[in-house]
Order: structure tokens, then sequence, then C-alpha cells
């Protein structure tokens, strides 16, 4: 498979909440491509991402689907998504989440722009507790992105999330030195992000 590419930034609305959300550059999943050597050990994310990725798979394409997957992961970590082990304090390596990702895609998800609906799954799914204070109704669009920025950049190490008033009731919730995300990561944000504002603002 060829290298790693970028993703042009791209801003998108949310569906009955004027909320802008902007990614950056992102590396493209190549399938059967190795995680950076540059970037390994560099960048971690928090347990319940790990976890909200693996029950949404889990959800909507069944059990041996995500067997097949976690499979395919370094023995450590498989074990401890088989054993339902994964601890939501800790922080895992990006290249775990990096590998689990690829693995979905080829073997499940297959249009990686999936990966947004999935994102749009978890809100409603296993990241609702997670983010019960973030989709408390609340009319006021910069309070939710706000609350949003505070959770996210406790899950991710790596990234700096920020908000920022566009005028007009608008807002843009900005992911910056995402530089270790892969295409399928930030869509899967971009879809968590989406959801959330819908839920608390709809």
């Amino acid at each position: 498979s060829g290298p790693r590419t970028g993703l042009e930034a791209r801003t998108a609305s949310v569906p009955a909440a004027p909320l802008e959300v902007a990614e950056g550059t992102a590396r493209e999943p190549a399938l059967g491509a190795a995680f950076p050597n540059a970037l390994r050990g560099l960048f971690h994310v928090r347990g319940p991402v790990l976890r909200a990725i693996d029950e949404v798979i889990r959800d909507g394409f069944g059990a041996p689907a995500r067997d097949e997957i976690v499979a395919r992961l370094p023995a450590p970590h498989a074990a401890e998504l088989r054993d339902e082990a994964v601890n939501a304090l800790l922080s895992y390596d990006l290249e775990v989440l990096d590998a689990y990702l690829e693995a979905a895609t080829e073997l499940v998800v297959h249009d990686v722009e999936r990966w947004r609906e999935l994102g749009r799954s978890a809100v409603k799914g296993p990241l609702a507790t997670l983010l019960r204070n973030v989709v408390r109704a609340e009319p006021d669009l910069p309070v939710f992105a706000r609350r949003s920025v505070a959770v996210l950049s406790r899950l991710f190490d790596f990234a700096d999330f920020g908000a920022t008033p566009l005028g007009g009731g608008r807002v843009e919730v900005r992911a910056r030195e995402l530089q270790g995300g892969s295409r399928a990561l930030r869509l899967w944000l971009l879809g968590v992000l989406e959801q959330a504002a819908h839920r608390a603002t709809g």
C-alpha cells in the first residue's frame, strides 16, 4: 500500500445547531501501512475512546466481526479488549487505536466516511455517561462548545482543542496538533461533536 497522505482542512455544519467543526491535516488510513515510526509512543488516548469505538463496532457489526478485528491487535491490548478490561483511567498509545481503526475499516466499515456515522452512534451508546454534562440541554452554543473542549482535552494528550465564537450565534470547535490522528479518527470525532451538539441544542 502507498504512504499515508494528508487531508485538507474541512468545515462541517451540524443540523439544527450552528456549530462549525474544523479539522486540520490528517493521515489517510492506508490499509496495511504501518503507523509512522516517528510518532510511536508520542501520542496517547484515554481508555474511554478505545472502549467506545470497540463497543460501537461490536454493537453495529456483531461480536464475531469485532473479535476478528481485536485478533489483529498486539497481544496485550487484544487481551484487554477481549476481557473488557480497558481501563478508563489509563492512557493507551495512539498506534493501538490506529491499528483497531485500520482493521475495522478493512474488515467491516469499508468506507472510511462511515466513521462519522459511528461517532454519532457512540454519543447515544458507550459515550453517553462520559458526555452527560456535554449533552445537557444548553441553548447557548458557546457554552456547549466549551464543555466539549474540556472533555475532549482529557481524552487526547496530543490535541489542542479550542472553541472560537464566529459571530451570529455561531461557534467553531477546532482541533490542532492532531497530526498523529488518522482520517478515520477525525471523522469519528466529527460525528461525536455533531451528535452531541444536536442533543444539547436541538
